[in-house]
């Protein structure tokens, strides 16, 4: 039964992956030649040993395409990624201290690294504060009436993707509101039911961003990899909210940038998940991406490093970093990130993750 089963989502999986390819591919106009589509498909099939997703997900088969089959080449399909990532976190045990942002809020604050912190966790519908102990539900009502911050975020502590994210800003009437919820632990258990979540202090991010887009907190991906006591940053990648959404991530319409390693300025160019545009300026502040430069560049570097060596367990690790008025701080951690943000930004990785 287990076999059938795991047989089953395996079809399920390739289905969706085609559909993906197959939306990717009616999205664009004009082509190139038919011919030439499929000499570069075959080819890169064989190189990669693999069904070479990429072609579709980095739109190469456009007639404005300027990559060369060798450039092509340099991206690694996210099946043959997921193999490379999958051997290298052996054991698997570790990802949880990634899945759980409840457990890597913990982990973060006994390693000194800078990040959030957490204001009260709510699972198996009880809640308790930051140092694990028991909260009543009056309790957890006065921490979160104590609170300074102009915004609380509500998090699942599993999520992924950017869901189940909600944002309460504070009111004239000293209330933290989401839409016309009044923040409260009765709320929170209306809301959460037997999900466990964890309520965290908004972030205030630093001028440079918030000026681009103030509405959500623009963080940085940071991919890196930790081989033998070193640590090595291979790309990173900012990604800006925009039309009133409270979260940057893609999959909820946000926007992507290369973040240049050395510097830390902007490319000229931003663009979307399946987006046929390109976007050299916010399309709501009308802030060109090539005039900003991330603010505490060098620190942001370093925190990353020095989180690498306390989570040495992991070989590639996807920071989601934030730079705050007082510095850079770590929001999550991501074991096995996805490669197509890094590629879709910065060019294929094939030699740095492939070695």
């Amino acid at each position: 039964m287990y076999i059938i089963k795991a047989y089953v989502e395996r079809i399920k999986g390739f289905y969706s992956i085609l559909g993906e390819c197959v939306d990717s591919y009616r999205m664009v106009k004009p082509r190139k030649p038919l011919a030439r589509q499929i000499w570069e498909f075959l080819a890169l099939s064989l190189h990669w040993r693999a069904f070479p997703q990429q072609y579709f997900q980095h739109r190469m088969f456009a007639k404005d395409c300027q990559l060369s089959l060798a450039q092509m080449k340099s991206y690694v399909p996210p099946t043959t990624w997921w193999r490379i990532s999958q051997r290298a976190h052996t054991p698997h045990n570790y990802s949880i201290i990634c899945r759980d942002k409840s457990l890597f809020a913990d982990l973060m604050e006994r390693y000194g690294l800078p990040h959030p912190g957490i204001i009260l966790k709510y699972r198996g519908r009880r809640f308790y504060g930051a140092d694990g102990q028991p909260l009543t539900d009056s309790a957890a009502d006065v921490l979160i009436q104590s609170q300074k911050s102009g915004r609380l975020i509500l998090k699942y502590s599993m999520g992924r993707l950017g869901t189940d994210i909600f944002a309460y800003d504070l009111n004239a009437d000293g209330n933290f509101k989401h839409g016309g919820e009044i923040l409260s632990a009765q709320q929170i258990r209306q809301r959460c039911g037997k999900r466990p979540f964890i309520l965290q202090p908004g972030v205030e991010q630093c001028e440079s961003l918030s000026r681009v887009y103030p509405d959500s907190v623009n963080s940085i991906r940071v991919l890196s990899r930790y081989r033998r006591g070193q640590a090595k940053i291979l790309a990173a990648s900012i990604r800006f909210g925009r039309d009133g959404q409270v979260v940057d991530n893609m999959h909820k319409g946000g926007l992507a940038l290369n973040v240049n390693l050395e510097t830390g300025r902007l490319d000229r160019v931003g663009t979307a998940f399946y987006d046929t545009l390109s976007y050299e300026a916010h399309p709501n502040s009308g802030i060109r991406f090539e005039d900003v430069t991330v603010e505490h560049w060098q620190e942001l570097k370093n925190l990353v490093e020095r989180a690498c060596h306390a989570f040495h367990e992991l070989e590639f690790a996807g920071w989601d970093v934030a730079v705050s008025v007082n510095g850079p701080v770590i929001l999550e951690i991501n074991a096995c990130p996805d490669l197509y943000l890094s590629q879709l930004t910065a060019g294929g990785l094939a030699a740095e993750v492939c070695s």
